[in-house]
């Protein structure tokens, strides 16, 4: 797995509504995935606003603009989390009481508390049935679960409809509705190998454009310019030290400047290389859902949420990224003017971020901080 910057890798290890930062429950409002890819609790998105915020990536949406698909991979990932570390919160099917879940039958896709597995593996037709202690469920184990049809609760969406691009119910394929004359296939044998190697070339393309990234914010520290800043101090006071009853003023004015277009430089260095962590939080949290998608989502999951992926992840490809390159400001003065200094100290020294070739750029190219004196 690629190892990402800082936090990155560890996006999905506590899932939270990324709208409100509450922790998602099981049982709890559903998950739904944001064109980003991170996860928003149902609350969230039946409020009244017609934007949503993603507190992660900070991006918003129109919820006029966009379709939210239920994150059914997030969902399985918290039913098999509460399994695991709070079981009792697993309760059986039947309606008739509300005792802890002891087994999940594959084959049914119900829990069942002690006594109802019982009757259950007593029946002749379901005492072969495959069955799965809860506390013993994985990420790839609980992906088999089927999803009920939410318009016919009686059936499961076990067809996919190739010409809607969504998951249906048997009852949905034959109703005189708006699938009646839509193609359908069976949700297993509807995904190709070419589907695969879609995702998996995506996954591809985001770890190297991650890579790139995360080496352009190793490389680009600011200590060279402290380093240069401070001994540009240091020689700004050695001069004035010489003349140091005619100039004190001037001094002060100087290093005032010089202090100030350092900091300029470096909060626009900063805001440069925040941009480049949000890239990578971008590209990380892609790459770390397509291949939970592709090694732990269900057929389903997949045909329903591959385009999610897709759009995500040619989003991520597009954003520019430029290197920050930091030049080594130069300070100067001049042996000749400095004999003349009491003449001229109306207007001695000066701080240009524009001499030379070309005007400021974002990536602190020809960058030069000059101290001079006239017009040197």
């Amino acid at each position: 797995m690629l190892v990402g910057h800082g936090d990155m890798a560890s996006a999905f290890l506590l899932p939270h509504c990324s709208v409100c930062n509450k922790s998602l429950q099981y049982g709890g409002p559903d998950p739904y995935l944001l064109p980003c890819l991170h996860a928003a609790c149902a609350d969230c998105l039946a409020g009244n606003n017609t934007t949503v915020l993603c507190s992660n990536c900070n991006e918003i949406f129109n919820k006029g603009e966009y379709i939210f698909l239920k994150d059914t991979v997030t969902q399985n990932e918290l039913f098999v989390s509460t399994a695991k570390t709070n079981p009792s919160r697993i309760q059986c099917t039947s309606k008739t009481h509300k005792e802890t879940a002891l087994v999940w039958c594959v084959d049914c896709d119900v829990l069942f508390c002690r006594s109802c597995q019982a009757s259950h593996s007593q029946v002749k037709s379901s005492h072969t049935h495959n069955t799965v202690m809860v506390k013993h469920l994985t990420s790839g184990g609980a992906t088999a679960r089927r999803t009920r049809c939410p318009e016919h609760d009686q059936y499961y969406l076990d067809l996919y409809d190739v010409t809607c691009e969504i998951l249906v119910c048997s009852k949905c394929a034959r109703a005189r509705g708006e699938h009646a004359q839509c193609r359908t296939e069976e949700v297993n044998q509807s995904i190709g190998s070419e589907d695969r190697e879609i995702i998996i070339g995506q996954i591809t393309k985001l770890e190297t454009r991650l890579r790139e990234v995360i080496a352009i914010l190793e490389a680009s520290g600011t200590t060279e310019l402290d380093t240069s800043h401070a001994e540009m101090r240091l020689n700004v006071k050695r001069t004035f030290d010489d003349i140091r009853s005619s100039i004190s003023e001037r001094e002060r004015d100087l290093l005032r400047s010089l202090d100030t277009y350092h900091s300029r430089i470096k909060r626009r260095h900063t805001s440069s290389k925040r941009k480049l962590e949000r890239t990578a939080d971008k590209l990380q949290v892609a790459h770390d859902y397509a291949k939970k998608l592709l090694k732990e989502g269900n057929a389903g999951e997949f045909l329903t949420l591959k385009n999610n992926v897709r759009v995500r992840t040619e989003l991520c490809l597009k954003e520019e990224v430029r290197r920050v390159v930091v030049e080594t400001p130069v300070l100067s003065f001049s042996m000749e003017q400095k004999n003349e200094l009491k003449a001229m100290i109306a207007i001695l020294g000066d701080i240009d971020l524009n001499r030379g070739s070309g005007s400021y750029q974002a990536s602190y190219e020809n960058v030069t901080v000059e101290t001079c004196i006239m017009n040197c």
